[in-house]
């Protein structure tokens, strides 16, 4: 009975996790759209990490809040951060939302070249592929409707080689990898978070 003890309270120790249980609550909070408490939960939870991962699992989470907030530049430090931690799952999936938050700023340059750093890791991960055709179909429009003004004695100069714009030859570059492998969206496939 007396060896039983110390084991039930080892088990016990490892049932109980401070960063767990932060974590859990701070999704739990994100799940709800109380932005303040999942941060604060995220924080608390960064304070009892043990290692890399769990540094880039809080990080990563830290920057779905700012990104759901429409902080994006704060997402993409989060991002940033999280994606140097080591875990490739982590930093694949950082790449990809800190696309997201290039494109909601505008920055179409960075975001092409997050997704495909995202693609680097994992060649076949579709949301990367999807968001990169996505871009390439908008570049597309673009340049159709630059043509048109330019056509039309406009005196734009056109010049998408601004910040964080992607020039055609860019914009090329990058699909014309793509192109024998097109991303089509499975039937059923709802693609969760």
């Amino acid at each position: 009975m007396i060896r039983l003890i110390p084991a039930a309270a080892l088990l016990l120790c490892a049932w109980l996790s401070p960063f767990s249980d932060e974590v859990s609550s701070g999704n739990r909070e994100y799940g709800n759209k109380n932005w303040s408490a999942a941060m604060e939960h995220y924080k608390k939870a960064r304070e009892h990490a043990r290692d890399d991962k769990d540094r880039a699992l809080i990080d990563f989470n830290l920057g779905d809040v700012e990104y759901a907030q429409g902080n994006y530049e704060k997402a993409v430090e989060y991002y940033t951060s999280s994606a140097r931690q080591g875990d490739r799952e982590i930093a694949k999936r950082s790449y990809f939302n800190m696309g997201n938050a290039y494109l909601k700023n505008g920055k179409k340059r960075e975001a092409a070249e997050s997704w495909v750093k995202a693609l680097e890791i994992d060649p076949e991960y579709a949301k990367a592929r999807k968001n990169l055709e996505y871009l390439q179909k908008q570049n597309d429009q673009d340049k159709k409707n630059n043509d048109k003004n330019d056509g039309k004695g406009n005196s734009g100069s056109g010049d998408k080689s601004g910040k964080g714009e992607m020039t055609p030859e860019q914009a090329a570059r990058i699909f014309e990898s793509m192109k024998n492998r097109p991303v089509r969206k499975k039937k059923g496939d709802r693609g969760g978070r």
